[in-house]
């Protein structure tokens, strides 16, 4: 039995909340091994279908062993991004990439605290007026993937899957 919350997801453009068995999923890692995973919904879910419009968005999280560990490396964090669909042109799109950091989960959240509090003090860009922003707001990409970098993390490409959970 599933102890966690409630998971929101969205499937053929409907919003709808995962529970229980329900939760229950499978991801790749980038050394291709298999985990054990549960759907679970950050902001990010709401945040990617208001910007792109997609039917389909979900999130999965695994616990466990990096592939970086697994071959000897240090501790790290890796996130896989599972893209599928049509291009600008209509023909059918399937990417996977993947965000890898050495330090692990903690540099990453550093890093988005940083860049948040920079612009909200007025220190990167112009002080945001008065309001409620989530943190993809407020954070301007080209500096978050300089600084991802400057930090000791990369984005990968990767080979697609061909069944994305």
């Amino acid at each position: 039995m599933y102890a966690g919350a409630a998971a929101l997801m969205r499937r053929a453009g409907a919003w709808r909340w995962c529970r229980d068995d329900e939760t229950k999923s499978r991801v790749r890692a980038i050394d291709g091994t298999e985990l054990d995973a549960n759907v679970f919904s950050p902001n990010d879910v709401l945040l990617l279908a208001n910007a792109t419009g997609a039917p389909d968005i979900r999130f999965d999280l695994a616990i466990g062993m990096s592939s970086t560990r697994r071959n000897g490396g240090p501790v790290s964090t890796e996130i896989s991004i599972n893209l599928s669909g049509l291009d600008q042109a209509g023909q059918p799109l399937r990417k996977r990439h993947a965000i890898v950091h050495p330090g692990g989960q903690m540099p990453l959240t550093g890093l988005g605290v940083a860049l948040v509090l920079e612009r909200l003090a007025g220190l990167a860009g112009d002080k945001p007026r008065p309001g409620l922003y989530f943190p993809a707001q407020l954070i301007d990409h080209s500096t978050y993937f300089e600084r991802l970098r400057a930090s000791g993390g990369e984005v990968i490409e990767l080979e697609p899957i061909q069944h994305a959970p």
